[in-house]
């Protein structure tokens, strides 16, 4: 049992059954990890160096210690480690210039040739149809797929090459389009506060609903069976795209997220902060078109309780991992067992919890779920693994190469 962290004795009867619900000894089992966000991408792309440590997610990398200010700056996670963290599939985010543009279209097929490589090893698959993640999964293989983070890189505006983009994407095996990121496209209005995003000339529309263009885009993301994703969205950018998927019964999708209610009730942090999360309503829009959440793991929007002078590193490794399962427990609340995943936003150029300093200490989550929140191996399960692989299905399910509208 040495791939996983944890420093509970391996004779917990809840550890054991967190161990099982991960996948156990073999990873054969019904268990595992299904990552709807990961940004390990990130790292590799060019204009990103700056920001963060470049690296190739290909190899192995040496996690930081353990401590919330130091593991933004070493990588969470690789292809070396993720079968160690019994991973079965994750979702790999790409991204661009904020601008929308043909320029953004060809940074995201960089970021592809690059994706491409990663199939060089035998321990991965790239998934492009639904029915191939259990082909993967029973050869003992990962199933990776990219996900767009920022409409931008459609190019909206542009009606045609908009279309020729999303059908490039379909090919590629896109399992999701995030309508914005941190800034403002021309598709919807994002939730992020940054002074950019209140000028009035950067807003789709006055109101901050979906403009014509993000009305046409949705529907042909929908057309193509490519996953409408509303995490940063803006809450009437969101309410409009629900709107529009409920009309065709079409599963919306936020990848990466935490619940507002809980942060503002609890005085998480700074309103923008706050803002990134879902609100009640947010999450309510999101469920009755039957789609799904993937909770993050970043502190900054989930904790309450900010170190206070004098206060140890105990308390608030305590604080912090109560905070993540406390949103987990929160979507659950609200939504239901059945839309909750995770989307952990791993190298995301984002802070983890003090005692959490890669993928390998995802039974340290799944540990504290079972302990304080009595979930059962089979809720485990269904969040870390199967919600998120039936809920492609229900997307993917009319997604055929070779009969694209």
């Amino acid at each position: 049992m040495d791939t996983l962290n944890h420093d509970t004795p391996h004779n917990d009867p809840i550890f054991d059954a967190a161990w099982r619900a991960l996948g156990g000894e073999s990873p054969g089992s019904p268990g595992g990890v299904f990552d709807f966000h990961q940004d390990s991408i990130l790292r590799w792309h060019k204009p990103y160096p700056i920001i963060g440590r470049k690296k190739d997610v290909r190899k192995y990398h040496e996690p930081g210690p353990y401590g919330q200010s130091s593991s933004n700056f070493h990588p969470h996670a690789d292809l070396v480690r993720l079968p160690k963290a019994r991973y079965r599939g994750a979702l790999m985010g790409i991204h661009s210039r904020r601008k929308d543009s043909q320029r953004a279209f060809w940074e995201y097929q960089k970021q592809i040739d690059y994706f491409r490589t990663f199939f060089e090893n035998p321990h991965y698959q790239w998934i492009k149809r639904h029915p191939e993640w259990r082909e993967a999964w029973d050869g003992g293989r990962i199933g990776l797929a990219p996900g767009v983070e920022g409409a931008h890189m459609l190019n909206a505006p542009d009606a045609a090459r908009c279309k020729d983009n999303i059908a490039q994407m379909a090919m590629d095996g896109v399992a999701y389009v995030t309508l914005c990121h941190t800034f403002n496209t021309k598709v919807a209005s994002t939730n992020h506060t940054i002074w950019y995003n209140r000028l009035k000339f950067a807003r789709p529309t006055k109101d901050h609903r979906l403009s014509q263009a993000g009305e046409r885009t949705v529907g042909l993301l929908m057309d193509y069976s490519i996953a409408v994703d509303v995490a940063h969205v803006h809450h009437k950018s969101l309410e409009h795209a629900c709107d529009l998927a409920a009309e065709r019964g079409v599963p919306v999708l936020c990848s990466h997220t935490g619940m507002r209610f809980e942060a503002v009730a609890a005085k998480v942090a700074r309103g923008s902060s706050a803002k990134r999360n879902l609100s009640r309503d947010m999450v309510v829009d999101i469920v009755r078109t039957g789609g799904l959440i993937g909770v993050f793991f970043t502190p900054m929007y989930l904790r309450w309780d900010r170190k206070q002078p004098g206060s140890k590193t105990s308390q608030r490794v305590a604080d912090h991992i109560h905070a993540l399962v406390k949103h987990i427990e929160q979507a659950c609340e609200t939504s239901g067992v059945p839309h909750v995943a995770i989307g952990t936003d791993y190298d995301g150029y984002i802070d983890l919890p003090d005692d959490q300093r890669e993928c390998l200490d995802l039974i340290k989550v799944v540990y504290y779920l079972m302990e304080v929140y009595d979930y059962s191996e089979a809720d485990i399960r269904a969040m870390f693994l199967t919600n998120g692989h039936d809920y492609l299905g229900r997307v993917w399910d009319t997604r055929d190469i070779s009969l694209r509208p």
